[in-house]
């Protein structure tokens, strides 16, 4: 039996090695988190497909289109799909809006209250800080904003020297540059040295996160 998790960020090509020597299979994923990062783009798949004669009627196969979740689902009968309902991770109040507006209200919240360490605060849980700064790049490569990486120092300073909170944090950013000199700026920030040696703190990628338990602002 091959059992693949995350799925909707694995590519079809990389399990077709697993698949071909499976007997069974289960995949699991969901299509409302981030795709694999296709490493070809959608006219070199589509040339691929029809040089080799498959672009008819395997549309599903499709590499820089659809994830292994999107081809295991449409592949699967109905009956054999089975949701994972019960979330563990948020609070009510943040996983909500997901909730809401992605999965019809469909999630049934389990989390552990006891477990998450808190901040003592009255804003609401989920708040947009926006920020006039602009995208720089060195050398062409890694996006960064180095507006929004003080922004995020203002903020991270907010909540563990001016809230006292201990609990771990993390930071998402979309790119690793940005998210890499975000990680620098909070280490060498004056004010920060004490408290970030004895809390754990990653400033991090998206993908890098998925799966982890983190209390995330």
């Amino acid at each position: 039996i091959l059992v693949i998790d995350e799925a909707s960020q694995c590519d079809i090509a990389s399990a077709l090695p697993l698949l071909y020597r499976a007997k069974n299979t289960v995949i699991i994923g969901d299509p409302n988190q981030l795709k694999h990062i296709s490493g070809i783009n959608v006219r070199s798949d589509k040339l691929l497909m029809d040089q080799f004669g498959i672009i008819e009627g395997s549309v599903i196969w499709s590499y820089s289109k659809n994830s292994l979740w999107d081809l295991a689902s449409k592949l699967c009968p109905p009956q054999n799909l089975i949701m994972l309902r019960d979330h563990h991770r948020s609070r009510k109040e943040i996983i909500n809006f997901s909730n809401k507006h992605f999965y019809d209200g469909q999630l049934r919240i389990a989390t552990n209250y006891s477990k998450l360490n808190l901040p003592s605060r009255t804003e609401p849980v989920v708040r947009w800080i926006d920020v006039k700064g602009k995208v720089d790049q060195v050398d062409g490569r890694g996006a960064f904003n180095t507006e929004e990486v003080s922004e995020v120092v203002r903020e991270i300073n907010r909540l563990v020297v001016e809230q006292s909170y201990t609990g771990t944090v993390g930071v998402v950013s979309p790119f690793r540059r940005q998210a890499e000199r975000i990680q620098d700026a909070v280490e060498a920030h004056a004010g920060l040295g004490p408290y970030i040696t004895r809390m754990e703190f990653l400033s991090n990628t998206v993908h890098s996160f998925q799966g982890d338990e983190k209390d995330i602002i």
